[in-house]
């Protein structure tokens, strides 16, 4: 995959494929091979986008179920037997159960050891916008 034009695939891609995407990357992060520190900004720019997005997505779903719950109460609506079936379908998928910010965590730990004084001079090297980003979905200090 052409790693330049992953941003726009994450665009247009559902959550679901959004995350496998940022799992795939997530895991090129241990191979002990040069070109993974050349493209090193932008394997974690996309990571972090999923990440954050994926946070976004959850407090979304989160205000629209407490909304369902408040209209249950009033009698107003129960959820379709059909949309029921497809989140439970949703959230049983082994995708939803892994987490893409701890497998960052963790691979990005592997690749500094793998790399060692070569990690710690891509990470220099990247925008200090984006390693703010990477921070931020992280929450690192």
């Amino acid at each position: 995959m052409n790693i330049s034009t992953t941003p726009n695939i994450t665009n247009n891609a559902s959550s679901t494929q959004r995350k496998t995407f940022g799992l795939a990357l997530s895991i090129i992060l241990t191979l002990r091979l040069p070109q993974v520190l050349d493209k090193l900004d932008q394997i974690l720019s996309v990571c972090t986008t999923v990440i954050l997005s994926e946070n976004n997505d959850l407090s979304e779903e989160e205000s629209s179920g407490e909304n369902m719950s408040s209209s249950r109460c009033h009698g107003e609506g129960t959820i379709p037997s059909k949309e029921l079936r497809k989140r439970q379908i949703k959230y049983s998928d082994p995708i939803n159960q892994l987490s893409l910010e701890t497998s960052v965590r963790v691979n990005l730990q592997t690749c500094a050891a793998l790399h060692g004084e070569s990690f710690n001079s891509a990470i220099g090297n990247m925008h200090p916008a984006a390693l703010e980003q990477l921070k931020k979905a992280l929450k690192m200090p």
